[in-house]
């Protein structure tokens, strides 16, 4: 705990306080200067409030469609609904296969597979790809990092329904209760109990 928790902590402290000479070799004490240069960057420059604002943008996107998502798509494997089956592999797939394989196909689908098919739908040819087109790079990355995590979310979720009594669900089913209202009142409570 004190060599890798105290002393790294304290040491990072330090560093923020000093600045490394590239000639010598060493580090110099300059005070107040590295947070001054840090806080007059961040604001004075537009990338890094962007970057802030991405990242905001990316994690408000997860947790509502991401989290949202996979609860609405456990349900509906949950629920055996048609297709759940086709849903269950293309969801659990990112989990299975290695992330550098994912992300490797997922590079050649955005970048040469999608902008061909919009080409035979369209007719339009273009040069760019949905990660290298500026309009469209945030949002594919958006996508993909939603889509990753898809897998571990509805494999909790799932096992989390999994676990809810069916006398609970077969009593809701004989009131006559609809698939949206055992959703909201009787599955999503109770998976987070």
């Amino acid at each position: 705990f004190i060599v890798f928790y105290v002393v790294v902590n304290a040491n990072s402290i330090v560093l923020s306080f000093k600045d490394y000479n590239i000639d010598t070799g060493a580090y110099g004490f300059v005070g107040f200067q590295t947070i001054k240069n840090a806080v007059t960057d961040f604001f004075g420059k537009d990338y890094l409030v962007k970057t802030v604002w991405n990242s905001l943008l990316l994690t408000f996107v997860s947790l509502v469609a991401g989290i949202g998502g996979a609860v609405i798509f456990s349900f509906y494997i949950y629920k055996k609904y048609v297709f759940s089956g086709v849903f269950k592999v293309a969801l659990f797939l990112p989990s299975i296969i290695s992330s550098m394989v994912m992300a490797t196909l997922f590079w050649y689908v955005a970048e040469g597979g999608l902008p061909a098919l919009r080409e035979m739908v369209s007719g339009r040819w273009t040069s760019e790809g949905l990660l290298t087109d500026p309009k469209t790079d945030f949002g594919t990355a958006m996508f993909f990092t939603v889509w990753i995590g898809f897998g571990p979310l509805i494999m909790m979720f799932s096992a989390a329904m999994n676990d809810i009594s069916p006398s609970i669900v077969e009593s809701a089913e004989l009131d006559g209760i609809t698939p949206l209202k055992e959703f909201w009142f009787i599955t999503l409570p109770l998976i987070w109990e």
